[in-house]
């Protein structure tokens, strides 16, 4: 992603520009998590291709901060963990752990794998709209009845093909006498660096 806005909620008019490739990972994300737990909005603008049909690149997403149980299963959060750039994925399912956790089950549209589980802690913020410079529509209210359900039936869809393909594979594993067993989602490799030309920081290929 590149430039950045915030601005309040009351208000669509930006207060503060600020291109991404100027600050160190660690600080970038301070500045995402600060800005946004005084209740404003980010403005950013997409460069990656991980969340292609949906996002192909040169969209602007507002971002804004809510509470982690409020996040339902479609909703594209910007995450952030202890090591590794942060990712704006989409939530494919939601589980809950045997010591009563729930975690969030991401996933780029146009990848293969599931992330590992995303932590309370580590959200860093949910996509609230979507604006096209290329489209005539007007910006996607993703809050809205009919995107939260486009955006739900995306991720139930992604999640299945998922499954689907691992399962097929386990009894081609099988058939060829290689041995059964399920095998672990790996987490997608992500070696983009955050705030580089070209580069998404939050969506990777």
């Amino acid at each position: 992603m590149r430039s950045l806005n915030s601005s309040p909620h009351e208000s669509r008019t930006p207060a503060a520009d600020l291109r991404l490739s100027e600050l160190p990972v660690e600080e970038a994300l301070l500045f995402f998590r600060e800005l946004l737990e005084r209740g404003r909005e980010l403005r950013v603008q997409v460069t990656g291709r991980s969340m292609a049909p949906f996002l192909r690149g040169g969209e602007f997403l507002t971002l804004v901060k809510v509470p982690p149980r409020s996040l339902r299963r479609g909703d594209l959060i910007l995450f952030a963990r202890a090591s590794g750039p942060p990712k704006l994925h989409r939530i494919i399912k939601m589980q809950r752990r045997s010591d009563g956790e729930r975690v969030f089950i991401t996933g780029g549209d146009a990848l293969v794998d599931y992330d590992a589980p995303v932590h309370d802690g580590e959200i860093v913020g949910k996509a609230r709209c979507v604006e096209d410079p290329r489209s005539r529509r007007g910006p996607r209210d993703l809050e809205s009845r009919g995107w939260r359900l486009r955006n739900g039936l995306a991720a139930l869809a992604w999640g299945l093909k998922v499954d689907a393909r691992g399962s097929a594979a386990r009894i081609a594993r099988r058939f060829r006498g290689t041995g059964a067993g399920p095998t672990p989602a790996r987490p997608n490799g992500d070696r983009e660096r955050f705030g580089e030309p070209g580069q998404d920081p939050c969506i990777h290929e």
